[in-house]
């Protein structure tokens, strides 16, 4: 889908030099999926399987399926993916948009401002960033980003696997399976949607309410089996059930979890490590704490970046 480019060109320029700014449509996949490769450090694959993602989402009408691009003549000079997604959050429901693997050359760096913000213009959207390197924060914080989760809370679920909630039994319910108990739809779906894209989905069953719970499979010292939080309707229930949640990790040989903080958390044995993945927004409000739901993240199995040789672009 293309509604047409922002130019950027100097007239007398041949085609070849005529610089366009336009949205990522079907037939760019693969040219975008080798720039993104090339200059952020991923191999070509790993964004295939993300616009294949892309490409049979349910993308709120009127918004971006894929981002950006910026090609002079048939070439790529820039690109920034967009993933818009329809959330909802105590029953109010919004659009947000994580904005993803941004990537200009070189020779273009007076493209990268101009790229960002054309994502950046739709009215009434919470904007995200969860990775963003420390050389772009800067940058994103110019846009109008603010912190709003400053680190990471990670624990070990062998430490919690005794913890029982203060009342009731817990049953853990595959994300297949739709509970036998109070839940929201929104929830039924992320789990639905997150366990179909290779995350660790499942419910907790307290209580006649059903609590749904995603997890991103990774490594911690890239050797260091563990999972991070990527859902919960909040790090409350999340503490609550932290014992029946450490009982199903360890079965899975998961050694450690990650958890969006700002500071320790009451009922929760961890290291918290301030300025590690911190988490970025603009707009009313930020999402909650836990709740990385429809970001890249979530979309694609760990993948640790490689610098690319000649990292002397501007990519994040």
């Amino acid at each position: 889908m293309s509604t047409g480019g922002l130019s950027c060109a100097k007239e007398e320029s041949s085609n070849n030099d005529h610089l366009t700014v336009r949205e990522i449509d079907d037939g760019d996949h693969s040219a975008v999926a080798d720039f993104l490769g090339a200059g952020i450090g991923y191999p070509q694959s790993y964004f295939n399987t993300l616009f294949a993602v892309l490409r049979a989402m349910d993308v709120p009408p009127g918004y971006p399926r894929y981002g950006y691009v910026a090609t002079v003549g048939p070439r790529v000079v820039g690109a920034i993916l967009l993933i818009f997604a329809a959330v909802e959050k105590e029953g109010a429901k919004s659009v947000r948009c994580h904005v993803t693997s941004w990537c200009v050359d070189k020779r273009y760096r007076t493209l990268a401002v101009p790229l960002f913000s054309r994502g950046l213009k739709f009215r009434g959207v919470t904007y995200i960033n969860i990775s963003a390197s420390p050389r772009i924060r800067r940058i994103i914080q110019a846009q109008g980003f603010k912190e709003y989760a400053r680190g990471q809370l990670v624990l070990s679920p062998l430490v919690h696997i005794f913890r029982r909630p203060s009342a009731g039994e817990v049953r853990i319910v595959d994300w297949r399976v739709t509970p036998d108990a109070a839940h929201d739809h929104y929830e039924l779906q992320v789990v639905r949607d997150h366990g179909g894209y290779g995350g660790l989905s499942f419910w907790c069953i307290h209580e006649m309410r059903a609590y749904p719970f995603v997890f991103h499979e990774r490594l911690y010292k890239s050797m260091i089996p563990g999972v991070q939080l990527l859902y919960c309707r909040s790090i409350d229930s999340f503490v609550r059930l932290v014992g029946p949640i450490s009982r199903v990790l360890a079965q899975r040989g998961k050694l450690l979890v990650g958890v969006d903080a700002n500071d320790s958390v009451a009922g929760l044995t961890g290291l918290y490590l301030p300025g590690t993945e911190p988490r970025y927004f603009k707009g009313a409000e930020p999402p909650g704490l836990g709740d990385l739901a429809y970001t890249q993240k979530a979309m694609l199995p760990f993948l640790k970046r490689k610098p690319p040789p000649n990292d002397d672009g501007l990519a994040f």
